[in-house]
């Protein structure tokens, strides 16, 4: 069991967790960048509605 465990660890500590992880990182920053103009949008809109409104 010691065995196995100690050749699972010598497997772990090889992975390049930069490798792995890239893909996520990558799809955050895409969830990222359409939320901001998702956002920038909701602004424009929401701005020109309060203008559109007679004082």
């Amino acid at each position: 069991m010691i065995k196995i465990a100690e050749e699972i660890q010598s497997i772990v500590v090889q992975i390049d967790l930069g490798v792995v992880l890239e893909p996520l990182v990558e799809k955050l920053q895409e969830l990222r960048d359409a939320l901001e103009a998702g956002l920038r949008r909701a602004e424009g809109a929401f701005n020109g509605m309060v203008r559109a409104i007679p004082v």
